[in-house]
């Protein structure tokens, strides 16, 4: 029962807003509670705090009375759950990068990869994805008759 001075650790919140801190070395043993219960986990440092190993953290979340909600904490990384996008997010990204590429195409601009990605480097996407959206409006647009040139590396434009 050894208080730890400053420490990284595993903070669970349970659905009742009780906060656990225990070692990282314990999250795989406790990933079935928190997927079934559908705790919160978090990594964190806190200071001050007796850090619970795997019996007590056990037989403090099953009795209710018992948390430890008094201890200062910060916030490093949110482990579970991760906020995944939906079908229609991700369907809804897609539509906005292809409009884009699409007008500036038809506003006989240089359309180009580098472009691209830092325009929508917030929808977190990789660059094959980035180049996938580019290919397919250039397709389209072919297909519709206009000639699409190669301008440089990875630019384009149409003639």
């Amino acid at each position: 029962m050894a208080y730890k001075k400053s420490f990284k650790c595993i903070l669970l919140v349970t659905n009742d807003k009780r906060h656990f801190f225990t070692y990282k070395r314990y999250l795989k043993h406790v990933t079935e509670y928190f997927k079934t219960f559908g705790a919160e986990v978090y990594l964190a440092s806190a200071e001050n705090l007796h850090v619970l190993e795997l019996k007590e953290l056990v037989s403090n979340i099953c009795d209710s009375k018992l948390n430890q909600n008094g201890i200062k904490f910060t916030i490093i990384e949110k482990l579970y759950p991760i906020k995944v996008k939906s079908r229609d997010e991700i369907v809804q990204a897609a539509d906005k990068i292809k409009a884009h590429i699409r007008k500036e195409f038809l506003r006989r601009e240089t359309v180009s990869l580098k472009k691209i990605k830092s325009k929508f480097q917030d929808f977190g996407l990789s660059d094959s994805c980035f180049s996938n959206h580019l290919s397919r409006v250039r397709k389209e647009l072919e297909d519709e008759g206009n000639e699409i040139v190669r301008t440089g590396l990875g630019k384009y434009q149409i003639r």
